[in-house]
């Protein structure tokens, strides 16, 4: 056998997992001999790799299985050997129990950067919807401002005029009026589909009765003195 069967076989049965028979004890009496007249040095880097791929669960077990293992082949000329695996053992269980716990802590602190980017995104998104909320009501609102007072002031206009058309500037002002509502409804419910919101936007009743049976009223009457003069 070269170095690295002989390797390979000592870490075999190093971790075998359960009690060696006397044949492996045998075995593995001379797999340590032949190391120790060859010079051959334990194979850390295969132990290490044994011990982090086990599971955390299980580690505990498999070096003690290890070694009860070495207990079973230990003599004078095996010594150093056997301690020098012994040693890398318990190195390589700390090391796996370090990287396991920065691990952990690492995933913690990632879930919980995690949380406070939610967090963040949830405050950006209400700030812009907040933004998008308030101009539009500002522009909704200045513009059916703009729109009723320029309608009033047309109908006023007209009455210290004196002149025959008072019917006229009524239907239009009425018009204007259903207009500039129907607007403002319309900027109002945009809005509200902009910013994505669950629930549906409603007026008051009373209100919207209001804003569209005043214009009516103002249609009516203008149409009525239309007919009159």
């Amino acid at each position: 056998m070269n170095n690295n069967d002989i390797k390979k076989r000592f870490c075999d049965l190093l971790f075998y997992g359960e009690p060696l028979n006397e044949k492996q004890v045998k075995e593995f009496s001379n797999i340590l001999e032949t190391m120790n007249e060859r010079n051959i040095h334990v194979p850390y880097e295969m132990i290490s790799k044994k011990v982090f791929y086990c599971e955390e669960n299980d580690l505990s077990r498999l070096i003690s299985s290890a070694k009860e293992s070495l207990d079973l082949v230990r003599n004078r000329n095996t010594d150093n050997l056997i301690y020098s695996t012994i040693r890398h053992l318990e190195l390589s269980k700390i090391q796996n129990e370090f990287i396991v716990k920065k691990t952990s802590k690492a995933e913690k602190e990632l879930e919980k950067i995690k949380k406070n980017s939610k967090k963040i995104s949830k405050i950006k998104d209400s700030i812009y919807t907040d933004l998008i909320t308030v101009l539009g009501v500002f522009t909704a609102i200045s513009f059916a401002a703009f729109g009723g007072i320029t309608s009033i002031s047309g109908m006023f206009s007209g009455l210290n005029d004196k002149t025959p058309h008072i019917g006229f500037l009524l239907v239009c002002s009425g018009i204007s009026f259903l207009l500039i509502y129907g607007v403002a409804v319309t900027l109002f419910v945009g809005i509200n589909k902009l910013i994505k919101a669950d629930n549906i936007y409603t007026f008051s009743k009373w209100f919207t009765i209001l804003a569209i049976f005043i214009p009516i009223i103002f249609i009516g009457m203008g149409i009525f003195l239309i007919c009159t003069q």
